[in-house]
């Protein structure tokens, strides 16, 4: 490995020895009092596609303290199983009927939402909390989460397992920072504030010694140089080559790493481009900001036409010529499905809630209603000839879809996915 951060469940020792002076009238026989402390770091170890790197051993990382190598003195390599999800939504959401003392949580995650930096406007609010909201749905029933906010801090919310809760202080955020005020400004001079919150949360996960933590931070990648985004970073290494280190920041990031607090970072001004190559049968991602190529998705033959969900989780793409949408995980790019549809189909899209895919099979004259959250066909309906575009009501209950060859457009009720009407049309509907 060429950059090695830390080791995934190592623990780090280093012996401390001071002698204890004894006076002249006492035995000349040395004493000595002696301490070992042990530090337990977490490291995510991903390639370059953001996939988990498995199989390594303590020989493949290098552990410093303060600029120095320290031994590595155990290891334990932890290999975590796919999320699984439940089979309905809601299940995910339910929060506990009962509260107990006891509880104790595999994760404490801190999602701090840096509403200083994050540019003025309505795409910069919404990405944010798309993000955000995104990170809770992956929450597992066993973590403990909070949200804070750089600048803003009553809008948070404390630890809790309530997602619900959770959720509410996400869509409080909106950019506190006016557009014509200086960075500078004395309100959080040099990003103070976030400073200091990241300070807060480094002494309230104390709390829990032996539990993993993380913060996910939601803002700028410049503002703190916490690393590239979605990539698990030690925080202090990362920043060693920012421009303006001060003092504060740097004690900032030794307060994370001494409270075992593991930093991701989201940007929620990067952009994406995801391109379907027809001819080798996979998709390409871009980052628009320097158009490197971020990953390549395998699709099948004849992809086309890839759409995003309204949320940003998942992918999709059309393969025409093997009558099927592949879907991936826009968090890894890794592909979980691959929905059997009708044949050759040309175009869909998904409802403006994100609940309902529809699928035009323009080879057969006919289209498929699937269920967005498990990815599995509903129905497969009759319409008319050449199926081809598709909009949606404006509140999602219904689908149009223009059939070129037979001048009509039919109607889907999508909550029973049944064709409720055909309006006779012009000549080639579009």
């Amino acid at each position: 490995m060429n950059r090695i951060v830390k080791s995934s469940g190592a623990v780090v020792g280093g012996l401390a020895c001071s002698l204890l002076a004894l006076s002249a009238q006492q035995l000349p026989r040395p004493a000595f009092r002696s301490g070992v402390d042990v530090v337990t770091l977490d490291v995510t170890v991903l390639d370059g596609n953001r996939r988990p790197v498995r199989g390594l051993t303590a020989s493949d990382f290098r552990v410093q303290c303060d600029g120095e190598d320290c031994p590595i003195v155990g290891f334990d390599a932890i290999d975590l199983p796919d999320r699984a999800r439940a089979s309905a939504r809601w299940l995910e959401d339910v929060t506990p009927d009962v509260s107990t003392n006891g509880f104790t949580p595999d994760r404490i995650v801190v999602l701090m939402l840096d509403d200083w930096n994050t540019s003025s406007g309505a795409p910069g609010a919404i990405a944010v909390r798309k993000i955000a909201l995104g990170i809770i749905d992956a929450l597992r029933p066993s973590d403990l989460a909070a949200v804070v906010y750089a600048f803003q801090t009553k809008r948070g919310v404390d630890f809790t397992t309530d997602r619900e809760k959770l959720r509410a202080a996400v869509n409080r955020f909106t950019v506190s920072r006016p557009s014509n005020l200086p960075g500078l400004s004395g309100a959080c001079l040099h990003n103070s504030c976030g400073l200091d919150v990241m300070r807060a949360v480094a002494t309230a996960t104390r709390a829990w010694p032996d539990r993993r933590k993380l913060m996910a931070y939601v803002g700028p990648e410049g503002t703190y140089a916490l690393g590239p985004q979605n990539i698990e970073q030690n925080a202090s290494e990362a920043n060693q080559a920012a421009v303006d280190m001060t003092p504060a920041l740097m004690d900032t990031f030794r307060e994370l790493q001494r409270s075992n607090v593991t930093v991701y970072q989201f940007d929620p001004e990067s952009r994406f481009a995801y391109v379907a190559n027809t001819v080798s049968d996979d998709v390409t991602v871009l980052c628009t900001s320097n158009l490197d190529v971020v990953a390549t998705i395998p699709a099948g033959k004849g992809a086309h036409l890839p759409v995003l969900s309204p949320d940003g989780r998942f992918g999709y793409v059309a393969n025409f010529a093997d009558d099927d949408l592949t879907v991936w995980d826009c968090q890894d790019y890794r592909v979980i499905a691959r929905i059997p549809v009708g044949i050759y189909p040309h175009f869909f899209a998904l409802s403006p809630d994100g609940k309902w895919i529809v699928v035009s099979n323009t080879g057969e004259s006919s289209i498929c209603v699937i269920d967005a959250h498990v990815h599995e066909t509903r129905a497969r309906l009759r319409v008319g000839a050449a199926p081809a575009h598709i909009a949606f009501s404006p509140d999602g209950e219904l689908a149009f879809v223009g059939c070129e060859s037979s001048d009509e457009v039919a109607v889907i009720a999508l909550k029973t996915q049944t064709v409720v009407e055909s309006i006779k049309a012009g000549q080639r509907v579009q």
